[in-house]
């Protein structure tokens, strides 16, 4: 059920334990002779090690063990060079296809660890994406105190960053938050201002999806004059997008509108 609390809790960094499985990584001889000078780049030597290990096992090795490895010279430069924007990428990657196939659990354990290595690495950007995805999570699965709270720090990096699509996104979802909690006039003040900031970042498909949100709750709430204006506009942006799935949903939000109102066909011009 969704609460009615306004309480924002923040996310805490997240770390996957170190296992005695793991441990047999670090302790691989073939890493142990690779030592090098602080602040130096891998040898030519680490750079075999990569090779032969491969790209994904380092990656992984290096975030399971990445206290261990900052504190052994000879392995601290995985920490300085992988530690940051490319472990978080791979993390925020893998809890985006988590989602895909409904594995909700994985994907919020893989965003809280892009966003600690994000702020590890002083990524605002990396950190507001990771966030939004959490929001998007936890809206999806009806939470909606830590949507909330992932929109909001997400809102504020996006901001920081000057970046118009990202806050548009986030207010996107904080519109959807506001209408399943069924608080319309918050819900349509989020979704204008969502509308607003993609028409600035000249983003069609996500003006459509923003009419078409506000098309679908206005039908529901018997405001049939704004809910066809809102589907009209939507299906004119996803006709531009050549986007078949928009189109179909809208279609068929105006044919239960046209039941509503016993009339024909709703005229599209």
């Amino acid at each position: 059920m969704w609460g009615d609390e306004d309480a924002a809790p923040s996310f805490a960094d997240a770390k996957e334990p170190m296992t005695e499985s793991d441990n047999r990584h670090v302790d691989n001889p073939k890493i142990e002779r690779q030592g090098l000078k602080s602040g130096s780049g891998p040898s030519i030597g680490a750079i075999i090690v990569i090779a032969s290990l491969g790209l994904g096992s380092v990656l992984t090795l290096a975030w399971r063990n990445l206290d261990e490895l900052s504190k052994r010279p000879e392995t601290a430069w995985l920490v300085a060079h992988l530690s940051g924007r490319t472990i978080a990428d791979k993390r925020l990657g893998e809890a985006e296809r988590a989602i895909l196939v409904g594995q909700n659990d994985e994907a919020r354990t893989a965003y809280g660890e892009a966003l600690a290595l994000y702020k590890r690495a002083d990524d605002r950007r990396g950190q507001a994406k990771a966030l939004l995805g959490l929001g998007e999570l936890e809206s999806k699965e009806e939470r909606a105190d830590m949507a909330r709270a992932a929109y909001s720090e997400a809102l504020t990096l996006f901001k920081k960053e000057d970046n118009r699509l990202g806050q548009a996104s986030v207010q996107f979802g904080l519109g959807e938050v506001e209408r399943k909690l069924r608080r319309y006039d918050s819900a349509r003040t989020a979704y204008r201002e969502a509308l607003i900031l993609y028409k600035r970042a000249d983003n069609p498909l996500g003006q459509a999806n923003v009419q078409y949100g506000l098309g679908e709750m206005e039908r529901k709430l018997g405001r049939n004059d704004a809910a066809q204006a809102a589907y009209v506009e939507a299906l004119r942006l996803y006709l531009l997008e050549n986007n078949r799935f928009g189109q179909a949903n809208v279609q068929c939000g105006l044919g239960r509108l046209e039941t509503r109102l016993g009339s024909g066909p709703i005229k599209l011009a």
